[in-house]
């Protein structure tokens, strides 16, 4: 059966008790918001929960009047959130381009794209009839031009953006056909999309993080189900993302083994392992899992912990040991952050958490 179809855009119920860009804040809202993709422009923040939620919110419409970081642009709404229900199920990915816009997956087996123009989301994929279940997204804009999509079972498939079908209720048409990477779920989804780079494409799971080159899997070559390189860890991976910049093809990984590593030397035969951090990754059954995710200039990397807090480490190319460069927290987080982003050019991070909570932290 497929999804409802998404519902129109609704404003959130309550509006922000306080947002002081000086300091630690948080937006309450009526529902869970869950995890924290991307800013988008100068002050949208992205963000989707696990009944199929998508919220936009314009950060300025939160700003105190007498801030002088506040914007005199108008803002979006009167609340300054936008609320949309284009799953109807788990939101398990979100992806920012100019090129096509924002791209959404789910594990009701459904990817979508929102026509800001047309102000109306688009059916992407609908793999309802082939019982997949979307658990990880990434839009390559750099080498293939495709939305890679990986599943529950630990396959991983692509669709291409510019070819979707025209109704939801049409057979999936890919761009790649569904094959298998894993035996158990993919956790993320990463491709290196710095300028020059190689193909590669990450894919975390239960144990190893697989590391494939997206363009020869697209061309269907035959050499390309084989991995580049299989990188071993312990226990269970539950992120693995490319450094968004730099010289080298870094990958950083979040282990429930208690550490964080970050990875080099993956253009080459041999990758290594020169930086860990040790951290308490194993947050337990209520809190969702701690996923470090790279600063948007790279060499550092930001991360939750179980004493709710946001900490950021300094892995910059070269060093000896990781440094944590700062830990802050606020009166207002009374919950563990799992979710984060950073504004990709100014210096001001959100942090999610499970109890539906936003927090802005300047860096």
């Amino acid at each position: 059966m497929a999804p409802p179809p998404p519902s129109p855009p609704s404003r959130c119920l309550t509006r922000s008790a306080w947002l002081n860009m000086y300091g630690p804040v948080v937006l309450p809202v009526v529902f869970l918001l869950s995890l924290v993709y991307s800013f988008l422009l100068n002050s949208l923040c992205l963000l989707g929960d696990k009944s199929g939620n998508v919220a936009i919110w314009d950060v300025r419409s939160n700003l105190s009047a007498d801030s002088s970081s506040a914007s005199t642009a108008t803002p979006l709404g009167d609340d300054g959130v936008l609320v949309f229900r284009p799953h109807a199920q788990y939101i398990s990915g979100m992806s920012w381009d100019s090129s096509i816009g924002l791209v959404t997956s789910s594990y009701d087996g459904t990817a979508r794209m929102l026509d800001v123009s047309a102000s109306m989301w688009q059916p992407l994929v609908n793999a309802t009839s082939e019982e997949l279940e979307f658990s990880a997204m990434e839009y390559d804009a750099t080498h293939t031009r495709l939305v890679w999509l990986a599943t529950n079972e630990g396959e991983l498939c692509a669709v291409d953006p510019r070819a979707r079908p025209a109704n939801d209720g049409a057979k999936s048409s890919w761009a790649v056909a569904p094959i298998s990477v894993f035996d158990k779920k993919i956790n993320t989804v990463s491709v290196d999309a710095r300028a020059g780079a190689s193909p590669h494409i990450a894919l975390s799971s239960n144990g190893p993080v697989a590391i494939y080159d997206a363009r020869r899997i697209a061309d269907g070559k035959k050499e390309a189900s084989k991995p580049l390189h299989m990188l071993m860890h312990s226990k269970s991976v539950q992120g693995a993302y490319f450094e968004p910049c730099g010289p080298t093809s870094r990958l950083l990984t979040t282990c429930y083994d208690d550490f964080i590593r970050v990875w080099d030397g993956l253009a080459g035969d041999k990758p290594s392992c020169p930086l860990r951090v040790k951290h308490n990754n194993n947050t337990g059954r209520w809190v969702m899992p701690f996923r470090a995710s790279w600063c948007a200039a790279g060499s550092s990397f930001f991360i939750g912990s179980m004493n709710r807090q946001l900490e950021m480490y300094d892995v910059s190319p070269g060093i000896a040991a990781a440094t944590c460069l700062f830990r802050q927290t606020s009166d207002h987080m009374t919950a563990i952050a799992s979710r984060y982003a950073q504004h990709p050019t100014l210096a001001c991070c959100a942090a999610a958490t499970s109890s539906g909570r936003i927090h802005l932290f300047r860096v």
